[in-house]
């Protein structure tokens, strides 16, 4: 939702990615299995949106570094920090640092702080370990401000003040029909027209991973001609992680909104696993009619151009499991106005 310039963006991911594989070989060493990541907070204990995206990004990126560790996903310890009323601020207390251990099956916590100084921002981040309550390890990360990352800096974080609120808000400027996406492929163009009105939340959702650019350098993984094309998958940016190609997501889920909307040719909707709250990322785009998915996937708009792209990708051949035989590249997915597709 806040549409930050692609430059800037590539600054402070390229900076959270360094981050990610200095921390990983950290937990490694100490034989970490399991591990979580905590919001970043100011000096005082004080969220922000910024706090959540460097949280969920160090998420996915611990997930593609490929390690011997698992990450606790971040929807599943908000629930779990409110069912045993357990605070951002108390995790740093060793007794509630243990029994987040205990009950979430971690084995070591992530936490951070945000400092800005003159024009850049300083990381500090600390390796907890759930079984003594020891710092293990640490590092330092910095990037540039620009006003786009002292808009998110001014955001208070939504929902409580360990995890923000795992469903994306929706805003006039997030949910309006007057936006579409521009799915800039290998092969060329698709631009989707949302549905707010009959999935909000999703629709909002897209649009924020799209403009956090969780899409850019993506590609379809799995293509069933004369089914669906589909994508999203974050993990499909590294071609070594290809076994694990259809398993990754934002770090964040997000209710199902199943509607009437039928899943016919050029639909777009949202990948899940076996529980109907369980999308995150992924999406699919129907290459034909497929009434069994109606009301058992969330429907949230329609391929209005790009028809073409669609059965190009659709009619690429493909190995099991449904993988092309050449890569379909996601190169950018934009959050545009109506007007200037036209």
């Amino acid at each position: 939702m806040y549409g930050y310039s692609l430059a800037r963006a590539q600054d402070m991911d390229t900076e959270l990615t360094k981050l990610t594989e200095n921390l990983a070989t950290k937990m490694a060493a100490h034989g970490c299995k399991k591990v979580t990541v905590l919001d970043f907070t100011d000096l005082q204990g004080g969220s922000s949106e910024l706090g959540k995206y460097i949280a969920e990004q160090l998420s996915v990126d611990f997930v593609m570094t490929n390690r011997d560790f698992s990450v606790l996903d971040r929807a599943n310890l908000k629930s779990i920090l409110a069912e045993h009323k357990l605070t951002a601020t108390g995790l740093v207390d060793p007794e509630n640092a243990k029994q987040l251990g205990k009950f979430a099956g971690v084995d070591a916590l992530i936490i951070g702080n945000i400092i800005p100084k003159n024009q850049n921002i300083n990381l500090t981040v600390k390796i907890i370990t759930t079984e003594t309550a020891e710092i293990v390890g640490g590092a330092k990360a910095e990037f540039k401000i620009d006003d786009i990352v002292r808009q998110f800096m001014s955001r208070p974080a939504k929902g409580d003040s360990t995890m923000g609120d795992s469903q994306p808000q929706s805003t006039s400027q997030s949910t309006s029909t007057d936006e579409v996406a521009v799915i800039k492929t290998t092969e060329g163009e698709m631009v989707i027209r949302f549905w707010p009105d009959v999935a909000p939340n999703t629709v909002a959702n897209f649009k924020k991973l799209a403009r956090d650019g969780l899409y850019n350098g993506t590609c379809f993984h799995r293509v069933i001609n004369g089914f669906m094309i589909q994508g999203g998958d974050p993990l499909t940016k590294n071609p070594n992680l290809e076994a694990k190609w259809g398993t990754g997501g934002s770090g964040t889920l997000i209710k199902a909104e199943f509607n009437d909307r039928p899943h016919v040719r050029g639909v777009i909707s949202m990948a899940r696993a076996d529980d109907p709250d369980s999308a995150s990322s992924q999406f699919f785009i129907c290459d034909g009619d497929a009434p069994a998915l109606n009301h058992k996937y969330t429907a949230f708009g329609e391929l209005i151009k790009g028809d073409d792209v669609l059965q190009k990708i659709a009619a690429t051949p493909t190995h099991p499991p449904a993988r092309p035989d050449r890569r379909i590249g996601v190169e950018s997915i934009r959050i545009v106005s109506a007007d200037s597709v036209r």
